[in-house]
């Protein structure tokens, strides 16, 4: 996430406004928890160990929007990877991969 963060520092506004956590096998992916993301405190966020802190703005019950609890179609077709790098997708609003992982070969 490294990569991103010094360009949402001088543009907040352009950079994500929630944060969305899923568990599950691809076939049976689940929203875990929903943050807002407190898009002018990215100038805050110092690396801890090569990872970036998110600065979130809740709720505290992590679910933003009702998301937790919903179920992700297959037809979203997200895929995740095994190294730190591959660990968040950057989507639109439409939906569509604007950035973080590069999909892994299937």
């Amino acid at each position: 996430m490294g990569r991103y963060v010094e360009r949402w520092r001088r543009d907040p506004d352009h950079s994500p406004h929630l944060l969305i956590g899923v568990t599950g096998s691809p076939r049976d992916r689940l929203i875990i928890g929903a943050v807002n993301i407190n898009q002018e405190r990215w100038c805050l966020a110092r690396p801890d160990r090569g990872l970036f802190p998110i600065p979130t703005a809740g709720p505290n019950d992590l679910d933003a929007f009702e998301l937790r609890g919903r179920r992700i179609s297959r037809d979203a077709n997200l895929k995740f990877g095994a190294l730190a790098s591959q660990f968040f997708i950057i989507l639109n609003r439409s939906g569509r991969v604007i950035g973080g992982a590069e999909r892994p070969s299937s």
